[in-house]
């Protein structure tokens, strides 16, 4: 018999009493009040873990009745915090599936609503076109980098009130974007960094009254006029502005860099924690690990046309770099979890397959896993909208089919080789055009060596976190950095055994794919490219191919004869033309891009360093010792003949600024000055002479016969047009060195 509930909420009227239809009638109180009591069970047991999850019930309600107590900057955020706390928890009880689930559910709000109407603006759409196309400015970062006067809404009214032959008019765009527009800098205020000071413990190492220590005070002061905090009117207004919020003071890099960026962030922290800045350094990291909480990864920079791509992930890195240097933040318990937790959602963005990770198969059918940079745009960068159209001309084809090109050049700036040949295959003549650039094709070296370092920090600070290790375990760096094993033997942790043995898969995978005996060191490894042309980078030799030995691969147990790998690797390397006067050159091939011969650029000299350090053999040793004295030496000579710090500098002349890319030469210069003030605390000043007038202490003497003169070869200079300076022969560019030298004593002595 069909029940039918609704005669029980309006029964029908009976003649007489009917014990039957009563007794019917009970089963159904009794079955609704059981449904009831359900159904409230189940509503309490949901608050329960809802307040479980925030460990305090009620958290929003007294969120709401707090924030009008906070500061401005921090009651827009406040609301979202909250929210990152119960994510925080998520995280720490989560499974990896769950852990993924979250870090989705983050990208897909990347765009919170401020950010998604001044993308409308800053990042696509025809008034970014108009304005990018009409070579009203030199440099396309320009615009995007302006705040608007009023909402964005109103400023795209005002520009589709335009006649469309207008919004093509040069002038009449000029006019519009001065009416409506702000020049970039008032979204940032220079402040002091409340833990600046006047005396570093940098400034111990070094002799005072030598050259090095008055240096090493001038970029210490750097730092402090490099430090920015976002305005208040970003707080209010985001909708009109491209910078994302920050709630902690950021040190830029100086020139057209007018905001925050992830890898220059190392080597910045490393400067800071030089000169005692803990507390600036700590909130570089925090800005970072903000962003993997609001969005599931570190955006390249600090705005929001960075927001579709990273940069190499050296997030871990910083936050042991700080546990090291401050042995009081292992107090706080609070930082380290939740720094652990976030640094394992940046995992897991690196790791989706398909898109950062790729699946490989060996000869003998066992799957593996490496890495490469990979982005989904199909747009122009809006910060080189006019460089990306330059590219796209060269190219056949029409806007649609060029999808793969922006994304290939959007992951080219994303490994932040922006540009080099590693990513492009040569042409005909040997020429590299952009228009031919295959990023997602390459798995690079130093990018799954970056990934080994990560799972081997991550499966540290998970061991770390343990209770019953705890104890055995203080944050020292002989701890935190441990001589490379099998981790996995001696961990308890089982997401640190996990992460362990993540690392030990890359490094086996690395040591079949990308070793190349023959050289000697490893190579990208290219995984398919168009038919018929070569693959990008051509085999060449570039620094990234001995970035294993900064990331401790070849100490790896289950790499094959790992001892005899390292001994070649150093070999190859202070063989290999790369070696120059002014310190590591970035690759040998010549092209028009900043990422080649002849530049050399500072973190690459920082990593092999203290990679050649790592290796404990005389030879590496030796060698980065004599790496770190040209450094030095060329960063000393640019600065005291110019007064400026550049982003780059050229290998073959000490002292000279770096050429070629997308735009002008840049000075402050962020890791630039981070990398000397690590190098100074580390080496010292032990070949600097006291003094006014000297620099070095062999700059009396012929440079064939300095100790050091045999480990940068010039002979195979060939011509390298610099400041309009040819080098051809190793005579013509000790030369230069000399000329150089006599000019900064001339400046040094009074002379100007």
């Amino acid at each position: 018999m069909r029940r039918d509930y609704g005669s029980f909420i309006t029964p029908k009227r009976q003649r007489g009493p009917n014990l039957s239809s009563w007794a019917l009638r009970g089963r159904d109180v009794f079955f609704w009040c059981a449904l009831l009591a359900a159904t409230c069970l189940l509503s309490c047991w949901r608050g329960t873990q809802t307040d479980e999850l925030n460990r305090k019930p009620g958290i929003a309600s007294r969120l709401r009745r707090r924030v009008a107590s906070l500061p401005l900057r921090h009651q827009v955020l406040a609301e979202g915090k909250a929210d990152l706390r119960r994510g925080d928890r998520q995280l720490g009880a989560a499974s990896s599936s769950r852990v993924g689930s979250w870090v989705w559910q983050r990208r897909k709000r990347a765009f919170d609503s401020p950010a998604e109407r001044a993308c409308k603006v800053f990042c696509e759409g025809e008034l970014l076109r108009a304005v990018q196309t009409a070579g009203i400015f030199q440099d396309s970062k320009e615009f995007v980098d302006m705040s608007m006067r009023m909402d964005p809404e109103v400023v795209l009214e005002k520009f589709y009130a335009l006649r469309p032959e207008e919004r093509k008019d040069p002038k009449i765009l000029a006019a519009f974007v001065s009416e409506h527009f702000s020049t970039p800098g008032s979204e940032l205020v220079a402040i002091q960094p409340q833990d600046f000071t006047d005396s570093p413990s940098v400034l111990q190492s070094l002799t005072p009254g030598s050259s090095y220590y008055a240096w090493a005070q001038t970029l210490n002061q750097a730092f402090a006029s490099l430090t920015r905090k976002v305005s208040d009117d970003v707080f209010l207004n985001p909708q009109r502005y491209s910078i994302l919020r920050r709630t902690h003071p950021v040190v830029i890099p100086g020139g057209r860099f007018r905001e925050s960026y992830y890898w220059d962030s190392y080597w910045i922290v490393l400067g800071l924690l030089a000169c005692d800045m803990k507390d600036t350094a700590r909130g570089l990291v925090q800005n970072l690990l903000d962003d993997v909480a609001n969005f599931g990864f570190v955006p390249n920079g600090g705005r929001i046309y960075y927001l579709n791509r990273s940069q190499p992930p050296l997030l871990s890195e910083m936050v042991l770099a700080l546990l090291e240097a401050d042995a009081g933040l292992m107090e706080d318990a609070d930082f380290v979890a939740s720094a652990t937790t976030l640094l394992d959602a940046e995992y897991t963005f690196w790791m989706e397959e398909g898109n950062h990770a790729v699946a490989l198969e060996d000869k003998e059918g066992h799957a593996h896993v490496l890495n490469r940079y990979w982005t989904s745009t199909s747009y122009p960068r809006p910060e080189s909208f006019k460089e990306d159209l330059a590219s796209k001309s060269e190219a056949n084809g029409t806007w649609e089919m060029h999808g793969g090109l922006f994304a290939n050049i959007a992951a080219g700036a994303e490994s932040g080789w922006d540009f080099s040949s590693r990513w492009i295959p040569p042409g005909p003549n040997g020429t590299f055009s952009m228009s031919a650039i295959e990023t997602s094709n390459v798995l690079p070296v130093e990018l799954n060596a970056y990934l080994y370092r990560m799972e081997r920090n991550l499966a540290r600070l998970h061991e770390l976190q343990s209770s019953a290790t705890l104890p055995k375990f203080p944050f020292r760096a002989t701890n935190l950095r441990p001589s490379e094993r099998k981790a996995a033997d001696i961990l308890t942790s089982p997401t640190a055994i996990k992460y362990s043995l993540s690392a030990d898969k890359r490094a086996v995978a690395m040591d079949k794919f990308m070793w190349d005996g023959e050289s000697g060191m490893w190579r990208d490894y290219v995984i398919h490219s168009h038919a018929g042309r070569p693959s990008p980078g051509g085999g060449a030799t570039s620094v990234s191919n001995f970035i294993p030995l900064w990331a401790g691969l070849t100490a790896n147990p289950l790499v094959t004869d790992g001892s005899i790998k390292v001994a070649q690797a150093i070999a190859t390397l202070k063989a290999s033309a790369l070696v120059q006067v002014g310190g590591l050159q970035t690759t040998v091939k010549s092209t028009r891009e900043q990422w080649d011969r002849p530049n050399a650029w500072p973190p690459l000299q920082q990593l092999m360093i203290e990679g050649l350090v790592r290796t404990n053999i005389s030879e590496g040793i030796q060698l980065a010792e004599e790496l770190a004295k040209a450094w030095l030496e060329s960063n000393y000579l640019g600065f005291a003949n110019s007064g400026y710090m550049h982003e780059k500098y050229n290998a073959f002349i000490p002292g000279a600024r770096g050429e070629g890319g997308e735009y002008y030469p840049q000075v402050g210069f962020g890791w630039t000055n981070g990398v000397v003030l690590h190098l100074l605390k580390f080496y010292g000043d032990s070949w600097a002479v006291l003094g006014d007038n000297a620099m070095l202490s062999e700059a009396d003497e012929e440079p064939s016969s300095r100790p050091a003169a045999s480990a940068f070869d010039v002979s195979d200079v060939g011509s390298v047009e610099v400041e309009h300076t040819s080098i051809t022969t190793r005579e013509e560019g000790d030369r230069a060195v000399r000329e150089r030298r006599e000019r900064v004593m001339e400046i040094e002595g009074g002379g100007i």
